[in-house]
């Protein structure tokens, strides 16, 4: 039944006669009030970009959708902001013809004008069918119909969150089920062709030669290729900083967690001790990389909640002590490896203690709010520190660390 108070605005990057497009505003239009605003030709690969240096046309057709003479991006601006008389409560773009995963997503039209209606605080979701070859995609139909009314139902949909959902390239109902991913990786091979025009001038064709994907079994492409619908939620923000986990804490950003691993030179058979488990990730990360990983969190709320994430997301080669960890965690040691998540004024003794011959130790060192990231080796000759770089941790509290 559809609800005449939903307000749903449908563009795409193929065009408004798009067969895509136009399964899609049928699908909406179970649930809520559809107004579609897309462009007048391809604009496939347009990203997110905008018309500035020309005036838009938007053009009703006879069918009530509006026709634009720009990107998707123009098409969701111009909707929110001049075509439709009231903001909509939900921005769908697609259904693309073909897929929009790993890197595709920096590229796509079709995502970006999801993105442009997050941009302006609507909750938007993005949807591609996995073949440029759209023999199936009418028989999504049900499919989509059941997805669709099971989001617009969401209530407080994450904010800074779009949805990009691909649909693998088989028969509706032959579908599998649905799963939350990640991004894949893709390559392209030979992708420019040179060629000549009429006048014998050299030109160039991008987008042609062949496609490698990579990833693992939680990546969009490997879900879609395994015949389930790929869901990944994706972000606006791109920033490499740290983020918020809770009680006063925060995750490492993504660069620093990658200096952290590679210094530590892992091959898959160490036992390694982490101090600071937080939310989890970084011990995952371990735990992917290392035979054994023994965590130490003081806090327990965030224990707690570690390990949960940890056991949904089948890792089973970590265990989780609350405690300082400042002492070390004796019963297993020595360790192969230690990450200190936490910047401390020295190197607690009883990690060196326990650090094993020829091992490793990732630890910051230095005044709250500011630390030198070091890695401290123990070998026959005794214990070297090199510095890796600057860093910026919560202090280390402990008996052998700062006070809380």
């Amino acid at each position: 039944m559809s609800d005449a108070t939903l307000r749903i605005l449908v563009s795409n990057d193929d065009g408004v006669l798009a067969p895509g497009i136009a399964l899609l505003a049928d699908v909406c239009a179970t649930v809520g009030q559809v107004t579609v605003v897309a462009p007048d030709r391809e604009q496939s690969g347009t990203s997110h970009s905008l018309t500035l240096h020309r005036p838009l046309r938007a053009h009703r057709r006879s069918d009530g959708a509006f026709q634009v003479d720009g990107t998707p991006t123009d098409c969701v601006l111009l909707a929110l902001g001049a075509l439709m008389p009231d903001s909509p409560n939900w921005v769908f773009s697609g259904v693309n013809h073909g897929p929009n995963m790993g890197e595709d997503v920096l590229y796509s039209g079709t995502v970006s004008a999801a993105m442009e209606g997050l941009a302006a605080g609507v909750p938007s979701i993005a949807l591609s069918y996995g073949s440029f070859d759209i023999e199936h995609m009418e028989s999504h139909r049900k499919g989509l119909e059941r997805l669709i009314q099971r989001i617009v139902r969401v209530e407080n949909f994450p904010g800074e969150t779009l949805l990009n959902i691909n649909l693998p390239p088989i028969p509706g109902d032959q579908v599998k089920g649905v799963k939350v991913t990640n991004l894949g990786s893709r390559v392209f091979h030979e992708e420019i062709a040179t060629m000549k025009d009429p006048w014998g001038r050299e030109v160039h064709w991008i987008g042609g030669g062949r496609v490698t994907w990579s990833g693992g079994a939680d990546s969009d492409f490997q879900a879609v290729r395994d015949g389930y619908i790929s869901v990944t939620p994706l972000h606006v923000d791109l920033e490499d900083a740290a983020l918020p986990i809770g009680v006063g804490q925060t995750i490492s950003q993504p660069f620093t967690q990658a200096r952290y691993l590679e210094a530590l030179g892992l091959k898959g058979k160490e036992r390694v001790l982490e101090i600071g488990t937080g939310s989890g990730y970084q011990t995952a990360l371990l735990g992917a990389l290392a035979d054994q990983v023994f965590t130490i969190e003081r806090m327990r709320p965030l224990a707690e909640s570690a390990q949960a994430a940890l056991r949904a997301a089948g890792v089973t080669n970590v265990s989780v002590l609350v405690g300082d960890g400042t002492l070390g965690w004796s019963a297993y040691a020595p360790y192969h490896a230690i990450v200190v998540a936490a910047g401390g004024p020295e190197v607690p003794p009883p990690l060196v203690e326990q650090l094993a011959p020829e091992g490793r130790m990732i630890i910051p060192l230095g005044l709250k709010g500011a630390q030198t990231l070091t890695l401290v080796r123990r070998t026959a000759e005794g214990i070297h520190s090199a510095p890796i770089g600057a860093a910026r941790f919560v202090p280390l509290v402990g008996e052998h660390g700062f006070d809380a």
